[in-house]
C-alpha cells in the first residue's frame, strides 16, 4: 500500500505542478495579476487606441478612466450595454464620454455617477440608459 502511495504521489506532484504553472503563468482571466484595466484606462487617457483587449472587469475599468482622466465631458452617457452604441457623432460639438458597462445594475449606474460627482465633474447631460428589467421587482436586484 505505501509503495502504491508513493508512484501516486510521483505521477500526480508533477502533473498537478505543471497544470498549475501553465495556469499561473499564462491565466488569461488576470487572476493573478493587477494593473490590466489600468493599462488599458492610462492608454486611453493619453489618447492612443487600445486594441485586442479581452477578459477585463469593465467596472473597474470605468473607475480608473474616470479616476484618473482630468477630463470633463458635456455629454455622460451612463448605462447597460444596449446604450454602448451611442457615440460622439450624436452630439456635435460637444464634448461626449460613454461609461456603460454590460450587464449593469442600478448600483453600477450609481457607483458611476457618484464618482463623477466626487470628482466634481459633472456633465451638463447625462444619458440614462435603463432596459425595462433593470427596475423590474423580479430582477434580482434589491
Amino acid at each position: 500500500m505505501k509503495k502504491f502511495i508513493l508512484k501516486l504521489i510521483i505521477v500526480v506532484a508533477p502533473t498537478v505542478l505543471l497544470v498549475g504553472s501553465v495556469n499561473y503563468c499564462g491565466e488569461a482571466a488576470n487572476l493573478f495579476s493587477s494593473g490590466y484595466e489600468k493599462k488599458i484606462a492610462d492608454e486611453i487617457i493619453k489618447g492612443n487606441n487600445v486594441t485586442n483587449v479581452y477578459n477585463y472587469d469593465e467596472r473597474l475599468f470605468q473607475k480608473y478612466l474616470i479616476n484618473n482622466s482630468d477630463f470633463c465631458s458635456d455629454v455622460l452617457v451612463i448605462g447597460l450595454s444596449r446604450v454602448m452604441q451611442i457615440n460622439a457623432s450624436n452630439f456635435k460639438g460637444q464634448t461626449f464620454l460613454n461609461n456603460s458597462v454590460s450587464e449593469a445594475s442600478i448600483e453600477d449606474l450609481l457607483a458611476i455617477y457618484q464618482m463623477y460627482e466626487q470628482k466634481k465633474c459633472l456633465p451638463k447631460k447625462i444619458i440614462l440608459g435603463l432596459d425595462p428589467w433593470t427596475l423590474n421587482s423580479n430582477s434580482g436586484q434589491t
